[in-house]
């Protein structure tokens, strides 16, 4: 790791942060992990007080950045001078001044969690210069710096640092879904591993040549899950409707798209649930007819057997029906005062509307709407020119602009 570390800080140094900004490194939780896997903790305080920690056990140092750029510190039992070697959020990477000794390297615990600063450098070195970063199988990554064209080709050569040759399979970090293999360190194929969710299931793992989707000559791995050569309409969220491979898994055939017969029906199924909505509408709308009419026969058999009454209760109190306005108290009964009364009322509801007046009422006097506006809490009758405004099932207000609203006198 040491011999990657200095290798890589002259390729990574012009990306680096200054000592001098200060604030890249006070008050963080900075770590050195010794051969023997302790963890040291620093934290640089801006008093210049350097805190130092091992296993618990805590001294108090000092650090100074000196005029001429270089980090001082003071760790109570001896004192180091440094230089700048590349500095980030994630890491210290200090050389001691005047000597070839092992980087001095700090690492952030809030940035590199896993403790892994090759793992973390590979990465930065990655981002800033636009690299391709593989894994092996056995967890070496690698970048196109060790290919021999620069780039991870068909018929590029790949090597380690220390110049062995790269054999087997390598990942693409960056794009977890594509793969390179070698053999001898040459690049032999380039490839994507793709998983598709399926209706048999099992989760086919297709080897593709083509970054998005399914080709003849793709291979699917794990075939010998399945129980045939033929796939039709298995692949869940795709448009494949049928997939034929070999017997080495590779495939052969491939039909995308929806079948004339599967058009054809859903026109079918369309068409069968329009009329059926035309069917309803029809049936309510014929409902909704003879319920109004015969509210509206229920009115005026209602008005007329009122009309009866108070006809019959002027002639039992023997009044002239020019003079009962005038004089109806000096010949009727308290009784026939009263009923007679209550029938003026209900009379009034039968052939006028009121604020106040519910729906039901409305359609019995003026009958059914021309249209309606329906909001809820808020409904509109439209009798042509006319309006009627309901809120919460009653008269709010209306608009008699046609002269066709049966509204009583007052209101």
């Amino acid at each position: 790791m040491w011999q990657y570390i200095k290798n890589i800080i002259p390729r990574i140094q012009k990306f680096s942060g200054e000592l001098s900004h200060t604030e890249i490194f006070v008050d963080k939780p900075w770590a050195l992990i010794d051969e023997d896997k302790n963890t040291h903790e620093y934290v640089f305080l801006r008093d210049h007080r350097l805190i130092l920690s091992v296993n618990g056990k805590v001294v108090e140092g000092r650090w100074e950045l000196l005029p001429t750029g270089k980090l001082l510190i003071n760790r109570v039992t001896d004192q180091i001078l440094l230089q700048q070697g590349f500095i980030d959020e994630g890491i210290l990477l200090l050389k001691k001044s005047g000597t070839e000794d092992m980087p001095f390297m700090l690492i952030n615990e809030k940035v590199i969690t896993d403790k892994n600063p090759m793992k973390y450098l590979q990465k930065v070195e990655a981002k800033k210069l636009n690299y391709t970063l593989y894994k092996t199988e056995d967890g070496i990554t690698l970048n196109n710096n060790n290919s021999s064209t620069g780039n991870f080709e068909v018929g590029a050569t790949v090597t380690y640092d220390n110049g062995i040759k790269v054999n087997g399979e390598l990942q693409l970090i960056t794009s977890p879904d594509k793969y390179i293999s070698l053999i001898d360190g040459v690049i032999q194929d380039s490839y994507f591993i793709k998983e598709y969710d399926t209706s048999l299931n099992v989760k086919l793992l297709v080897k593709r040549h083509e970054e998005s989707g399914l080709s003849i000559g793709d291979t699917i791995i794990n075939f010998k899950e399945l129980q045939s050569n033929t796939l039709k309409n298995a692949f869940n969220d795709y448009l494949y409707k049928l997939v034929v491979f070999d017997n080495n898994g590779m495939i052969t055939t491939i039909k995308e798209g929806t079948d004339l017969s599967d058009i054809a029906l859903t026109i079918f199924f369309v068409f069968l649930l329009i009329t059926l909505i035309l069917l309803l509408s029809f049936y309510f709308s014929s409902k909704t007819n003879n319920t109004s009419e015969l509210i509206a026969d229920t009115a005026r058999a209602t008005v007329d057997t009122s009309s009866v009454r108070i006809n019959e209760i002027k002639d039992e109190a023997k009044i002239d029906t020019a003079k009962m306005i005038d004089y109806p108290e000096k010949k009727m009964s308290v009784k026939q005062k009263a009923e007679l009364k209550e029938l003026d009322r209900k009379f009034e509801k039968l052939i006028y509307i009121s604020i106040g007046s519910t729906e039901k009422e409305v359609l019995r006097v003026q009958g059914q709407p021309t249209s309606i506006t329906d909001y809820g809490d808020d409904k509109t009758f439209f009798y042509e020119l006319s309006s009627i405004h309901f809120h919460n099932g009653k008269v709010r207000g209306y608009d008699n602009t046609g002269g066709n609203l049966k509204i009583k006198i007052g209101d």
